[in-house]
């Protein structure tokens, strides 16, 4: 699954869709704090583009390294060549998990098991797809 999208890699952000930015803040206003949050299969990274508006840190990670390599650059998040079901997020660190139109691509009982392991107490979890 790593070599996926390697050969659209330039129109993947192009034709990748957005989200309004009301939904975001939100998610914000649905968790408890707003430190840190985790994109996962993030792609090119806009979903972690936006999440920094609302959340001090962002954590964006994805499976292929060409996504990676032409991801959005901002400060504040940190971009990682990471499985959804095996990171590198340190235990009980995070406010909001996301994942858009990328669940798919997992294995879902690992996968819950890690956001578990890294969502804080009353942290949220936020899985989206096209419909």
């Amino acid at each position: 699954m790593s070599e996926d999208f390697k050969e659209q890699k330039e129109r993947y952000a192009q034709y990748r869709p957005s989200y309004p930015m009301e939904f975001y803040k939100w998610l914000q206003g649905e968790c408890l704090n707003s430190d840190r949050a985790w994109d996962c299969a993030t792609g090119t990274g806009q979903v972690a583009i936006d999440l920094v508006n609302y959340f001090e840190h962002v954590i964006a990670t994805d499976i292929n390294i060409e996504q990676i390599n032409n991801a959005g650059y901002h400060p504040r998040i940190k971009y990682a060549v990471e499985s959804a079901e095996t990171s590198n997020v340190n235990a009980h660190s995070l406010d909001l998990v996301t994942v858009a139109c990328g669940v798919h691509w997992f294995n879902h009982e690992s996968f819950y098991q890690e956001v578990k392991r890294h969502l804080k107490p009353n942290g949220i979890i936020a899985v989206w797809t096209y419909e």
